[in-house]
């Protein structure tokens, strides 16, 4: 396989808390520049990227970072905004605590609850009719 064929399916991350506008700009100058799957920045940056770029890239995030100690009410609430502000793709920090404590209802439940959130009306109307799981893209959240 060629690079370039790995980069398409590579993120390109930025996450420390210390990253200036101007990392982030050369994040995704670079992610443009060799054609990588997205951007992966914190929150704060999500719209400003898309304001700047618009469709040149695509832009990941995270909730719930860095250590999943967030509720599921909060990380629903993140993913929205990120939503909201450009982002087409999100990871989310699942509890650790609950992995640790062998709770792991608890850590499918949170999924499936961001997941089901983050959808359009009818992309849940059709889950919950054919009782699957199924796979999420920026198509299918909500726009509010």
């Amino acid at each position: 396989m060629e690079t370039g064929e790995i980069l398409k399916h590579v993120d390109h991350t930025a996450l420390k808390a210390f990253c200036t506008w101007a990392d982030i700009q050369k994040l995704c100058g670079e992610a443009i520049t060799y054609g990588m799957a997205s951007v992966c920045v914190p929150p704060c940056y999500i719209r400003r990227i898309h304001d700047t770029y618009g469709e040149k890239l695509n832009i990941c995030t995270v909730i719930g970072f860095p250590l999943g100690y967030s509720t599921t009410a909060s990380k629903v609430q993140e993913a929205r905004d990120a939503v909201a502000d450009g982002a087409s793709e999100i990871d989310m920090v699942i509890n650790i605590a609950d992995v640790k404590n062998g709770d792991y209802q608890k850590v499918e439940e949170e999924i499936r609850a961001n997941s089901f959130k983050l959808m359009s009306p009818q992309a849940r109307k059709a889950a919950q009719v054919s009782g699957r799981a199924v796979d999420i893209t920026a198509a299918d959240f909500d726009e509010g």
